[in-house]
């Protein structure tokens, strides 16, 4: 069972998190070092001697786990938070191994996701940012249909969840992408998206997307709304989509293609006063209204 004691991390003697090297201090008692308890509560600040830290093999198991400030990055093997993880503003975290479970999780800081894979883990970034620094596809479906983020960074690799995101700004690098799976009843709403990779909304949700500098840009099953100046270097591509462009939306693409042959589903494009739809190369239409 988690207990209320509270070890601060120092690295003093090493860069090893386990049960046996004395790399903490009580947070009562600060001139004492010691081992870490299994199910206590951990802290870690800007003090520390070490800040890339080597988790055991076998992994580390607590209760509580708060980074107040400093620098921090975790290797080697699992951690299993089973209450509260909390990165406060000042903070960064770099996580290279996948963590168990973080619990409750809290990023009002910068969390940096080094590892692919599936991940199930929930979190709320609503005053913090997020990027994704692995290559390779990180597949993100948390038991929560929402995911929040200050900004939301794919900057190598993909990215797919079947979370309904709710992020101010993104930036998606020259060669990843992100994967929208949410499902019906669920709406993502982007702000600002950079960094010209693409977007692929395969989904029954709907998006609401103001401003973009995109690769490309594909919307299948659902519905989407632009708000703003939306920027395609290649393809626009829709099928079974309600394509709405809001008042003073500007849109451009190179290329655009629209329909489904094999069921002959319309898509819809919807152009409002005041917006623009521009296409400055191939166009290839099977069924659009």
């Amino acid at each position: 069972a988690a207990t209320d004691a509270e070890y601060v991390w120092t690295g003093k003697s090493s860069d090893k998190w386990n049960i046996a090297d004395n790399n903490w201090v009580s947070a009562g008692d600060s001139t004492v070092d010691t081992r870490f308890t299994p199910f206590a509560n951990a802290c870690f600040t800007e003090n520390a001697k070490q800040q890339s830290v080597s988790v055991a093999d076998s992994g580390v198991i607590l209760n509580n786990m708060t980074v107040e400030s400093g620098a921090y990055t975790f290797n080697g093997g699992a951690l299993s938070v089973v209450g509260e993880f909390f990165v406060d503003k000042s903070a960064s975290v770099t996580f290279n191994t996948k963590p168990q479970s973080l619990g409750t999780a809290v990023v009002a800081g910068t969390l940096n996701i080094g590892f692919s894979g599936v991940w199930n883990q929930n979190m709320d970034a609503a005053g913090g940012i997020i990027n994704k620094t692995a290559s390779g596809e990180l597949v993100w479906n948390p038991d929560s249909a929402q995911l929040t983020a200050a900004a939301l960074n794919v900057l190598s690799g993909t990215l797919k969840t079947s979370a309904a995101l709710q992020v101010d700004t993104m930036q998606i690098n020259s060669g990843s992408g992100v994967t929208l799976n949410h499902a019906a009843g669920l709406e993502s709403t982007i702000g600002t998206i950079s960094g010209s990779g693409t977007l692929l909304k395969d989904a029954a949700g709907s998006l609401t997307l103001d401003n973009a500098e995109l690769a490309s840009l594909t919307l299948k099953g659902g519905s989407t709304s632009i708000e703003g100046t939306v920027n395609i270097a290649g393809q626009l591509s829709i099928g079974k989509e309600n394509l709405v462009l809001e008042e003073g939306a500007c849109v451009k693409a190179a290329q655009y293609t629209a329909g489904n042959t094999a069921d002959g589903q319309a898509s819809f494009v919807t152009i409002n006063k005041g917006a623009s739809l521009t296409i400055t190369g191939e166009y290839k239409g099977d069924k659009t209204e």
